[in-house]
């Protein structure tokens, strides 16, 4: 609404800043801002999509939006080109818009230089920077822009905008595979079409739920739940046999682990008593209820910080980051009530596991050299 006022008053800032996730349309509020400046015929602050100028922006044929990439151009010396050009007059339109995408990613010379441009910037000029992290532009570059902040996208507005696009790419899928979509993308739109894309030339237009869910990896979420149920049972031997079945089946450990850590957030948020803030289906959170029934807080939010903190960088196949925390979880949490003591030690933990050889070794014969 800010913008389309601007744009409608003629009143058009010399310099936006458009902060949010990846995929919520920031490039693409840049080029819509480009278009919508140099439309012959503005109505509302929307352009008109008729006039020349706009149909030479959806013909891709404009030569007043220039594009740059910070993250492969982030130097001085692009930064002194783009200082050169800027002086330069629109060729057709009224203004001639720079766009920086992932501006964050620009060296201290080159924001020093930008700096310049943007305290005295020509009139016929608009910047439009698009960054993921804001907290690493300068705040005296944050300071001669208009801030944006562009939020996650809801699950409904992206299910409702892949049906779209799948009217009109002739593919059809049942609305809660669009959502599983939904899910998985985290709220952004751009993730969700690639995913939809991926599955239709993976499964064809009409894939099924279950080979969506294939698609997208979803389909150990079962055996992540049943390692829940595990842990919270305090079962160890059952907990590495599964883990243990999940590797040899082939899946990633590293997804797995990331699945198991989902749903036990889900599961904190359904104990907490804010299942509002989760798009699932109201029976799976009515089937979440009856899981954390009986099971204190404390012990969700312990398996939490005990799984979260994995780190798979070495080897994101390997079971083994997996099956310590499991041990080192259980270990702790499983106290003898009268004298506040594991249980079981880790060490005997592990000897359950691996058993220790005592089979002594015979010494190694050693031959003289003369």
């Amino acid at each position: 609404r800010t913008i389309r006022n601007a744009i409608s008053s003629e009143k058009v800032a010399h310099a936006y800043m458009l902060c949010g996730p990846r995929g919520t349309g920031k490039t693409s509020m840049g080029r819509l801002i480009a278009k919508a400046v140099n439309c012959e015929s503005i109505d509302g602050g929307d352009s008109c999509g008729t006039c020349r100028s706009c149909q030479d922006f959806n013909n891709i044929q404009t030569i007043d939006l220039i594009e740059l990439d910070a993250a492969s151009n982030r130097g001085i010396d692009e930064i002194r080109k783009l200082k050169d050009r800027v002086g330069l007059s629109p060729t057709a339109g009224k203004f001639k818009t720079y766009l920086i995408d992932e501006v964050h990613m620009l060296t201290a010379e080159a924001y020093n230089a930008l700096l310049k441009t943007l305290e005295e910037p020509p009139p016929h000029v608009v910047f439009v920077l698009a960054t993921t992290e804001p907290h690493k532009v300068p705040a005296t570059v944050i300071s001669r822009c208009q801030r944006f902040n562009l939020q996650r996208i809801p699950l409904s507005e992206i299910v409702k905008r892949l049906q779209v696009i799948g009217d009109g790419e002739k593919i059809s899928l049942e609305e809660l595979a669009l959502q599983e979509i939904g899910r998985a993308s985290s709220g952004s739109l751009r993730d969700a079409i690639n995913m939809l894309e991926q599955i239709a030339a993976q499964h064809g237009p009409s894939a099924t739920l279950s080979q969506v869910r294939e698609a997208l990896g979803l389909n150990i979420d079962d055996r992540s739940k049943q390692l829940v149920g595990f842990i919270f049972d305090n079962d160890l031997r059952e907990s590495l046999s599964l883990i243990s079945n999940v590797r040899d089946d082939g899946i990633e450990i590293r997804h797995f682990s990331s699945q198991l850590v989902s749903f036990l957030r889900d599961l904190l948020m359904v104990k907490t008593g804010a299942e509002t803030t989760l798009d699932l289906p109201a029976e799976t959170i009515q089937e979440m209820k009856g899981i954390v029934d009986g099971i204190h807080i404390n012990d969700i939010v312990h398996a939490l910080q005990a799984f979260g903190a994995l780190d798979f960088r070495n080897d994101p196949l390997s079971s083994l980051p997996l099956e310590l925390a499991l041990i080192s979880h259980l270990d702790s949490s499983t106290k003898d009530p009268k004298t506040d003591t594991p249980l079981f030690s880790r060490c005997a933990a592990i000897e359950r596991i691996a058993p220790i050889v005592t089979t002594p070794v015979p010494p190694i014969p050693v031959t003289k050299i003369l």
